[in-house]
C-alpha cells in the first residue's frame, strides 16, 4: 500500500521526471522516527523508479511548527557561498522577509544545484517559513508532510488527485462569493471571521507546476482573515497531538487572541507562546476538502477532513498575510455549521 500510494505521489502529485533532483528532507525529532526512516527509505527506492536523482537529509529538529530550519538545510540546499552572505538569526526571528532573500540568491553560485523537489518529512512543519517560501522562488515544488504517519498512506493520502483538485476548486467557488463567515458547533465554539478581499489559497494536492506548494495529504482551501470584526472563541479538543481532557478555549477579539481556559497545561503552553504578542494574531481559516482524511488526532491530518473547519494563531506572512511571527499553529473546529455572510 505505501509503495503504491508514494508512486502516485510522484506521478499524479508532482509529476516527477526523468533527472530531476529530489530531495527528501526530514528531522531528528524522536516522535515517530521509525516511521520517517521507513518512509524516507521508501520514498528512495520509489524515486528511482523515475530516474530522479534522489537524495535524503536528515537535520537537527527546531522546537515547534512554524520555525526555521537550522542553517545547514539552507547550505545544503543554496551552497556555502549563499550561507555566508546569509543573517541567520535575522532569518529565524523573522526580521527580514522574502523580498531580502530573493535579493540575496545573487549568491548562488549555482542554481541548477537547487532541488526540483523538496519532499519535507520532518516533524515539525516548514509550510509557513522562509526556507519554504524562499525554495518557491527559486522554482522548487515543494511538498510539506510534517507529523507523517503510516496510517495515512491508508486514508488521507490514498486519494485521487483529479477528484480532489475538482472538490477542493468548487469550494473555493463558493466562498469567493461572501466576506463573512459564522462558524459554531455543539462544543461551543461560536466566532465570526471576516475575511474580506483576502487571497483565497487552494491545497489541492497538484504540485507539478516549477515553485509549488502544498502539503501531503493534501485537501484544504485556506487564506489569512482580516483581524476587523474576526471575533468569537474556539473549542480546541486536541493540542499537540493529544486529546485534551477538558473543555478548552481560545477567545479572539478583533484577531488576537485575548484569553485562553480550559485545561491547565494547555493554557499554560499557550501563555507561554503568547509571551511573543505576534503570536497572538489569528493567521489563517481552512476547510477541510479531503473524504479519505479520518484521523482527529494528528492535525495534519484533521485540517484536511472534509466539512472541518481550522484556525490557526501566528504567521501568516508566507502565504498573504501581514504577520511575521515565530510560530505557526492549527487548530481544528468538529462538526461546524457554518454561515456565510456577504
Amino acid at each position: 500500500m505505501i509503495d503504491s500510494v508514494i508512486e502516485r505521489i510522484y506521478r499524479d502529485s508532482l509529476g516527477i521526471q526523468k533527472g530531476e533532483h529530489v530531495l527528501l528532507i526530514a528531522d531528528d525529532y524522536p516522535v515517530n522516527i521509525n516511521d520517517k526512516k521507513d518512509l524516507l527509505k521508501a520514498f528512495e527506492n520509489i524515486g528511482v523508479l523515475f530516474d530522479a536523482k534522489i537524495k535524503s537529509y536528515i537535520y537537527e529538529h527546531t522546537k515547534g511548527h512554524g520555525q526555521e530550519p537550522p542553517i545547514s538545510l539552507w547550505c545544503e540546499c543554496f551552497g556555502e557561498k549563499f550561507c555566508r552572505e546569509l543573517p541567520f538569526e535575522d532569518v529565524r526571528n523573522k526580521k527580514v522577509g522574502i523580498e531580502f532573500l530573493n535579493d540575496l540568491s545573487k549568491h548562488i553560485s549555482d542554481k541548477t544545484k537547487v532541488p526540483d523537489v523538496i519532499i519535507a518529512l520532518s516533524f515539525f512543519s516548514t509550510s509557513h517559513t522562509l526556507f519554504r517560501k524562499f525554495s518557491n522562488t527559486l522554482g522548487c515544488r515543494y511538498a510539506s508532510m510534517p507529523m507523517i504517519e503510516k496510517s495515512m498512506f491508508k486514508t488521507a493520502l490514498n486519494v485521487d488527485y483529479k477528484l480532489l483538485e475538482k472538490k477542493t476548486l468548487e469550494f473555493k467557488n463558493k466562498i469567493v462569493l461572501y466576506n463573512i463567515v459564522h462558524i459554531r458547533n455543539d462544543r461551543g465554539t461560536d466566532i465570526i471571521v471576516n475575511f474580506e478581499n483576502a487571497p483565497i489559497i487552494l491545497d489541492t494536492g497538484n504540485l507539478k507546476k516549477a515553485g509549488s506548494f502544498g502539503n501531503l495529504p493534501a485537501g484544504e482551501v485556506f487564506l489569512p482573515p482580516r483581524l476587523e470584526k474576526t471575533t468569537g472563541r474556539i473549542n480546541v479538543e486536541y493540542y499537540e497531538g493529544e486529546k485534551l481532557s477538558k473543555p478548552s478555549f481560545i477567545y479572539f477579539e478583533n484577531g488576537i487572541v485575548t484569553k485562553v481556559e480550559g485545561e491547565d497545561a494547555f493554557v499554560d503552553s499557550l501563555n507561554k507562546i503568547f509571551e511573543d504578542e505576534r503570536n497572538r494574531v489569528i493567521a489563517e481559516i481552512g476547510f477541510g476538502t479531503n473524504e479519505m482524511a479520518k484521523n482527529p488526532v494528528n492535525v495534519l491530518e484533521a485540517e484536511k477532513i472534509d466539512g472541518t473547519v481550522h484556525i490557526a494563531i501566528g504567521d501568516n506572512s508566507t502565504f498573504g498575510g501581514t504577520n511575521k511571527a515565530s510560530i505557526h499553529i492549527d487548530f481544528v473546529i468538529f462538526n461546524p455549521v457554518m454561515r456565510w455572510l456577504k
